[in-house]
């Protein structure tokens, strides 16, 4: 390969493609946006805005995003402001600014323009669960829990919810709805070999050790290079007495994260 094509290689990932409509910049945008490809995104997202200003809303709302994943938390609402002042109806936006205004500390604005989101649109269960969000970081626990719960009404498949609910049960002590709540998610999502491994934590919790090993070793069945599963089955084998399987199990955890099991290095 002549190094011309090289150098063509090289720089070709950065080159803006030559301008359709804004409509194609503006999906060109989302798309790179999906992929996590924030800066290359907001260079068609830019490119959309200045060719049609008056239309820009869910370009500037993307945009916003962009901003939000790099934690370039100022800029993302200054985009949100500018969509908002095209299009007052679109209630994505508004929680979305609202989880900006989070992560800098204005709670109460926050949870303002999460409200003014179920305002217009009651049915978005993203506003309900970043109202909860909001409230859980604030450590208002039973409001949270309130509305992860509305999230899941509207939604049945809103999987961080699930999680959630559980999470907070379990550090209020109520054990056995937490796992009611697991079992909940695993009947919308089966599979998730994570759901297995948190209900073990909360039976190992309450010294019910055999029957965390049962879904520890559900967890390692669905994802075997689980590596906290097998550390944690230790665990729970050593309580039970069974040291020699525990060791092996800790050695298991080990070889697949390093870094996991140091505490246990001294067994034998």
């Amino acid at each position: 390969m002549s190094s011309r094509l090289l150098e063509r290689k090289q720089i070709e990932p950065n080159v803006i493609k030559k301008s359709a409509s804004p409509k194609e910049d503006y999906l060109e945008g989302n798309i790179l946006y999906n992929s996590g490809k924030y800066e290359e995104a907001i260079k068609y997202l830019e490119r959309s805005i200045q060719a049609d200003p008056k239309n820009a809303s869910d370009s500037f709302n993307c945009k916003g995003l962009c901003y939000y994943w790099m934690e370039k938390y100022e800029e993302s609402i200054e985009n949100y402001n500018k969509a908002i002042d095209l299009n007052t109806l679109n209630s994505e936006v508004f929680w979305n600014k609202g989880m900006s205004l989070y992560y800098l500390e204005k709670y109460d604005e926050s949870l303002e323009f999460i409200d003014k989101s179920i305002e217009i649109n009651p049915n978005d269960s993203n506003a309900f669960y970043s109202k909860a969000f909001v409230l859980n970081g604030l450590e208002k626990y039973d409001e949270a829990l309130e509305f992860y719960m509305k999230s899941i009404d509207l939604n049945k498949y809103y999987y961080n919810s699930y999680y959630n609910i559980a999470s907070i049960l379990y550090n209020q002590d109520k054990y056995d709805d937490s796992i009611k709540w697991y079992e909940k998610l695993l009947s919308v999502d089966p599979n998730n070999a994570l759901v297995y491994y948190y209900i073990g934590q909360v039976y190992f919790k309450i010294k019910n050790y055999t029957e965390a090993i049962k879904y520890f070793d559900k967890s390692i069945e669905l994802n075997p290079n689980h590596a906290n599963s097998y550390y944690e089955k230790g665990k729970a084998f050593k309580h039970l007495n069974r040291s020699d399987e525990a060791l092996a199990l800790i050695d298991k955890a080990n070889k697949l994260n390093p870094n996991i099991a140091s505490e246990y290095e001294n067994w034998n």
